[in-house]
């Protein structure tokens, strides 16, 4: 796991949230971003305990954010077609899903489930067998905790369903 001078965490959501509060417990900077100017920058900072290494920019991304910026975690519900996104990869800025981020944090073992039917289902039966076998089995996800929210935590499986989308931005 490396160690940033500033993450920007796009996405003001839950996600992002819990994303915020992932770094800013390992002590590493945080700028939230939201597009969103009608957000109030003193009640997210507030939400997150209005703790050192966290500031907060809304409306349009500024270059000069860009380049304070040596990653970048993006919330599952931020389209990857945005312009700022765009303005990300020109920068050369790698780009992190939330779950990415999670996992660089996690401590035991990661079961990633994924495909077109049968995720949420197949995750509660592999989280109520595990769990059974072990009571430090948790699910995280949609159904479970938010996975940055877990995550830190010690655990022997932690069994998540990413959306499948998240995963298709990123080129192979």
């Amino acid at each position: 796991m490396g160690k940033w001078n500033t993450v920007l965490v796009a996405g003001a959501g839950i996600s992002g949230m819990n994303a915020c509060r992932l770094l800013l417990e390992q002590k590493i900077p945080v700028i939230l971003y939201d597009g969103d100017e009608n957000k109030d920058p003193e009640a997210l900072r507030r939400s997150l305990g209005a703790p050192e290494g966290l500031s907060v920019e809304l409306g349009e991304l500024r270059p000069e954010v860009l380049d304070q910026t040596e990653l970048m975690v993006i919330s599952p519900g931020i389209s990857l077609e945005v312009p700022f996104v765009e303005q990300v990869q020109a920068a050369g800025i790698p780009i992190w899903s939330e779950i990415e981020l999670a996992g660089r944090f996690a401590k035991g073992r990661l079961a990633a489930i994924t495909g077109t039917n049968g995720k949420t289902t197949t995750t509660a039966l592999l989280g109520k067998i595990c769990g059974d076998y072990n009571p430090h089995v948790f699910v995280v996800g949609n159904i479970g905790m938010l996975i940055p929210a877990k995550y830190g935590k010690p655990a022997r499986i932690a069994l998540q369903w990413p959306r499948s989308a998240v995963f298709s931005w990123k080129p192979l």
